[in-house]
């Protein structure tokens, strides 16, 4: 159990032959003692990402975590896309546990349900400050991988995640922290279409943060491009 339970995928991002990020291409698996630490929410307040051609796995705050919050990772069942039913089978199969996050003590609808439900009374203001920062070219220079864009909206998003928060589960939170994660794709960068760059994996040997008494030495495989 310690393997398909505690190991966390290395995956790089890949763009495909018309210009637009795909999604997550497996490429390893590593043991990341910290992470193997957090546990699971089906509405996560932090995400991970692997840097691009290196073994950094870094960490990301989707929602507000204030002094003292405990971080959640999300360990494949998201209340996004899956809904209550099928998250707790999926969870309780693999991982040996019942999830009692907030989205599955309260039920939270998936990201079609809440399309399909009465908008939620929501500031104006929020609103169409959303519609400006989330507008149809901005989103499609995310899905092309446009650093720029990416840089120019991250913050603003970063402030619409915050102030929209209050109001999960809403769709414009979700819109904005899918955007959000598009972004951390972006600045951990991706392979473009056709790469044939070789990256070879390379046995470091680390020292461990247990303390300077401890002293032992846990080796981990980072890749090197070549």
């Amino acid at each position: 159990m310690t393997v398909p339970t505690n190991m966390h995928g290395i995956s790089t991002n890949v763009m495909n032959e018309n210009g637009l990020l795909l999604s997550d291409v497996s490429v390893a698996s590593g043991a990341y003692a910290f992470l193997s630490l957090i546990n699971h929410s089906c509405a996560p307040n932090v995400v991970r990402f692997s840097k691009e051609g290196e073994g950094i796995m870094t960490l990301f705050a989707l929602r507000p975590i204030k002094k003292g919050m405990q971080i959640f990772d999300n360990y494949g069942s998201h209340h996004a896309m899956e809904d209550y039913s099928s998250r707790q089978s999926s969870l309780k199969f693999q991982y040996k546990f019942t999830c009692v996050c907030e989205a599955c003590v309260d039920k939270w609808p998936t990201y079609v349900q809440l399309n399909m439900m009465p908008t939620k009374d929501l500031p104006v203001k929020i609103c169409q400050k959303k519609k400006s920062v989330l507008n149809q070219h901005a989103i499609r220079q995310l899905q092309n991988g446009d650093v720029c864009t990416a840089l120019n909206i991250y913050k603003d998003l970063c402030v619409l995640c915050e102030q929209f928060d209050k109001y999960a589960p809403c769709v414009e939170l979700c819109d904005c922290q899918e955007a959000l994660k598009q972004c951390f794709m972006i600045f951990e960068g991706f392979r473009t279409f056709g790469s044939d760059d070789v990256i070879e994996w390379t046995e470091i040997t680390t020292k461990t943060f247990n303390g300077p008494e401890i002293g032992a030495l846990n080796k981990f495989f980072f890749p090197q491009e070549v």
